[in-house]
């Protein structure tokens, strides 16, 4: 009886240290571009159509609720995401062999650059290829699931780069 007891108390310790740890670092990483003027570059080197607004539109908007400002000139931090290659990989069947399931990987090769009167460094690169299932019950179903699937990997790539942004000075 005494050992849930303790028990008990070992977890409601730890919910409280954990829960008051991580809403600091929310607050901390809700607003740790404040004052910052950043430049989006997307680059498409897939044959995907459309991709480079919608994932710069996503960063965008993600840099400015963290309360940077997007900028086209006149930045101090440039982010640029290359897209390799936008691919949809079967990964269920039908009874009848036809793919009904795909998983879409999005290849990228991301770099942010610093920049001091007209030089510019390399601060951070990474590689990152997010995977986002989706299923397909009709033809014009496929193409809305396949667009939700992309929002949802730009919106992964996003929250990779804003938390290596966190970490600046």
């Amino acid at each position: 009886m005494g050992s849930t007891k303790a028990y008990k108390y070992y977890c409601l310790i730890f919910f409280v240290i954990f829960f008051s740890c991580s809403q600091n670092i929310k607050v901390v990483e809700e607003k740790n571009l404040t004052g910052r003027l950043i430049r989006v570059e997307i680059n498409n080197h897939s044959y995907e159509i459309g991709i480079t607004h919608l994932f710069k539109n996503i960063i965008e908007r993600d840099i400015i609720k963290r309360g940077g400002e997007a900028v086209e000139s006149g930045e101090s931090l440039l982010i640029q995401v290359d897209i390799l290659d936008v691919k949809a990989i079967p990964a269920s069947f039908d009874k009848k062999d036809v793919a009904n399931s795909y998983n879409l990987n999005v290849k990228t090769d991301i770099k942010i650059y610093g920049l001091d009167k007209e030089t510019r460094r390399l601060i951070k690169s990474f590689k990152l290829t997010p995977v986002n299932n989706y299923t397909v019950k009709s033809l014009t179903d496929a193409e809305i699931e396949r667009q939700i699937s992309l929002e949802k990997s730009a919106s992964e790539i996003s929250s990779v780069i804003l938390s290596s942004l966190a970490t600046l000075p």
